[in-house]
């Protein structure tokens, strides 16, 4: 049989967690139109976890058992372990597999590798996500109501004869306090993954190969321009004196007066993460800016954090059983300080520096190539409040040089980079702002000490320098292309960073990036910024430095 001998060969992915009427539907259609049809079984070297309970043996056997007993013969079940490498992910499948040339799937991140890789890609056919999923299966299973209907005869059977229904309460902990969902290692694009609403998940950290059980989220999809938390004064103590809700306050887009507190509507299905906002006062008592995440594109966003930090934690509990942390954040700033986390840097910038750099508020505008590599920085250097700004979303071609993102993830760059603060550092407290910096959007950095342009445009970099100039705020400009880079350090009141980055010329575009370069300047861009806020001064003030990282020589522009 030669390869074009298979072009009526096919394959469908899924996990199967468990297999479901849904998925059924969908196999029995794709086997209808396929001479042979492939089921590939994603994430089989998970198991006994709250999103993965069943090993890759248990979900063969729902899968087998459940096409025989509908008379379906031409398939083949394959195991396939995740793989967090998309350029090869196509041959990895195809070495695990039979031949096959037909790919069924709605994941765009999996059409377009297949479809660059030269096999045909067909939609799969669609059901009633909201009934037929492994994720209100789960739930039901935990929660004790009724869920056969939902699946095959076959899977209830294998189910009781590996009581499945025991381990997952076991491991979820009965429900009431079940353990959050971890992604776990990113691996190849899975189906439906994006299409879940109010998840309860541990994102990952740095390491993505470990869960981090930091913040916990809740997925939120109200309209554009929302704003999620209302700014209030506090009463008293977290929790004496406010009202029903205690600091987690919400307006706008969400109903209230019906006798259930902040219910939001629904919308597309992207899971996501959202941040804290909150800032003290000078001179007067806390005020608390709750997160705000906008956006201009007209996709759905938005969600809310709860940050969790070490000390004694008063808890809280919304109504979607998510549970919230608040402690004071002087006293969670001394025990860090005293804990040591930044001796090392201390004799540098000193306690009192280092207290600026944790009270200090940093605008970002951009989040691409430097930003990632700057906001990491910060935050390990102890930078607690942040102010983002980018409109873009993830695309292939970043994946070099943005090392946080990831093509199978579907929220905005602002929104992922402040997910990833908060893993680096737990006090972090972040406004959000899925949408670009420029005349209609000025007041984002109103409350910023210093504004960080990883822009790396231009035009948008002259706005911005105009912006910061009328207000007197201070800037450290970064730019790369190849292995050459610049950054430049305003000196508010004397030199814009318009005026000093006008005596060069901007690099060509396109551009071509290597994240060693970018990772290389936004540190050194990062480090300007440390020596601002700490009290130290910068000596480029008023400078722009050009490096040539392929020669390491660098030159000064006054």
């Amino acid at each position: 049989m030669t390869r074009n001998d298979y072009h009526a060969y096919s394959m469908v992915v899924g996990r199967f967690q468990p297999f479901h009427n849904g998925h059924m539907d969908v196999i029995r259609k794709c086997a209808s139109e396929s001479d042979h049809l492939i089921v590939g079984i994603g994430s089989a070297q998970y198991s006994h976890h709250p999103e993965n309970p069943f090993t890759a043996g248990e979900r063969y056997l729902m899968i087998d058992n459940s096409l025989t007993d509908a008379g379906i013969t031409n398939y083949s079940i394959v195991p396939m372990e995740d793989l967090n490498r998309y350029s090869v992910w196509v041959a990895h499948v195809v070495s695990m597999s039979p031949p096959f040339r037909r790919v069924y799937t709605n994941n765009p991140l999996t059409r377009r590798l297949f479809e660059e890789a030269g096999f045909e890609v067909r939609a799969s056919p669609l059901y009633n996500r909201e009934i037929y999923s492994g994720t209100e299966i789960r739930r039901r299973i935990v929660a004790g109501e009724e869920w056969r209907s939902l699946v095959p005869k076959a899977v209830s059977e294998v189910m009781d004869d590996i009581d499945g229904v025991g381990r997952l309460k076991d491991i979820t902990g009965g429900g009431d306090n079940a353990p959050l969902r971890s992604r776990g290692p990113a691996g190849a694009p899975q189906e439906g993954r994006q299409d879940r609403l109010h998840r309860r998940v541990v994102h990952r950290g740095p390491d993505r190969r470990r869960p981090y059980s930091g913040p916990r989220i809740v997925g939120r999809l109200p309209g554009r321009r929302h704003r999620l938390f209302q700014r209030r004064q506090d009463e008293g103590p977290r929790g004496e004196g406010a009202d029903s809700d205690g600091p987690w306050s919400r307006v706008g887009g969400h109903r209230q007066g019906d006798g259930r507190r902040g219910q939001e509507p629904s919308g597309h299905g992207y899971g996501d993460s959202g941040h804290r906002d909150s800032r003290s006062g000078r001179g007067g008592p806390r005020q608390a800016c709750r997160p705000r995440l906008h956006s201009r594109g007209g996709r759905p966003q938005d969600s809310r954090v709860a940050q969790r930090v070490r000390g004694e934690p008063r808890r809280r509990q919304n109504e979607h059983g998510i549970h919230f942390f608040g402690t004071a954040r002087g006293a969670v700033e001394g025990s860090i300080m005293r804990g040591g986390r930044f001796d090392s840097q201390a004799s540098l910038f000193g306690d009192e520096g280092q207290g600026r750099i944790m009270q200090a508020t940093v605008g970002v505008a951009g989040c691409g190539a430097l930003g990632v590599t700057l906001v990491t920085v910060l935050a390990e250097a102890g930078v607690s409040r942040f102010v983002l700004a980018d409109q873009d979303y993830p695309e292939i071609a970043d994946l070099n040089t943005q090392f946080i993102y990831a093509m199978s993830d579907p929220r905005p760059k602002a929104q992922i980079a402040a997910q990833w603060i908060t893993a680096v550092n737990p006090l972090a407290e972040l406004e959000v702002h899925a949408e670009r910096f420029d005349e209609g959007t000025k007041t984002m950095f109103d409350c910023c000490d210093i504004i960080a342009d990883c822009l790396c445009d231009p035009k948008a970099s002259a706005v911005l320098s105009d912006y910061a100039a009328e207000r007197g705020k201070a800037v450290v400009y970064a730019d790369v292309c190849g292995f050459k880079g610049r950054v430049a350090v305003s000196a508010p009141g004397s030199s814009s960073i318009g005026e000093i980055v006008g005596k060069v010329e901007p690099y060509a575009e396109p551009r071509s990036n290597v994240g060693a370069a970018a990772s290389a300047i936004a540190s050194i861009q990062a480090l300007e910024i440390l020596r601002a806020i700490s009290g130290a001064g910068s000596a480029n003030a008023g400078r722009l430095v050009e490096f040539d990282l392929k020669s390491m020589k660098s030159s000064t522009v006054e």
